[in-house]
């Protein structure tokens, strides 16, 4: 019988076999996370209780996480308890996140973080010689900017076939969406 980490750990196996690199990093912090909050000691199913998740939630408030971060914890450990109710680790009936309320966590409002509008159109026209180390990290940023900010994931899968005329249409790999 699995125990909450080994659990992790196999999850996180499945995900990076499934080139599903930053979910897997997703349950990896969560586990990571746990384990210092249960002083780097594993622990079976059984031990997680509505009153084992009440703590470390506050445990996750008391590192002064933001709100987004606490959420993001939270409902991942709850995706591997809903993983592992399928996998039938658990019986079908355990769901310790049952009166927990994830109410408080959604739609909370972020500081915005975007560089002034001077900023990118100096760095977008800095000219950086070709041979300058830094030279296609720069082409990168702008083609990125220049496209609506395409995530980079989605510029490392994009192909000729993506130009459609003069339009870039590509999928976007985290969402499936087309753009």
């Amino acid at each position: 019988q699995f125990t909450v980490i080994q659990y992790f750990d196999s999850i996180i196996s499945r995900m990076e076999a499934a080139n599903r690199l930053g979910y897997a990093d997703t349950f990896r912090f969560t586990k990571n996370s746990l384990l210092k909050f249960n002083g780097n000691k594993d622990f079976s199913f059984s031990y997680v209780t509505p009153s084992f998740l009440i703590k470390y939630e506050e445990y996750l408030t008391g590192k002064s996480l933001a709100p987004n971060s606490i959420f993001l914890y939270l409902r991942t450990f709850k995706t591997l308890v809903n993983y592992a109710r399928i996998d039938g680790i658990v019986s079908k009936s355990f769901d310790p996140f049952n009166s927990m309320s994830f109410s408080k966590y959604r739609n909370v409002k972020t500081r915005k973080r975007a560089l002034p509008k001077e900023v990118i159109l100096k760095i977008l026209n800095m000219g950086i010689d070709l041979k300058d180390p830094i030279y296609d990290y720069w082409n990168y940023f702008r083609f990125s900017y220049l496209c609506w900010v395409i995530n980079f994931i989605d510029m490392a899968y994009l192909k000729w076939d993506n130009i459609q005329g003069t339009t870039l249409q590509y999928t976007r790999q985290k969402t499936g969406d087309e753009f």
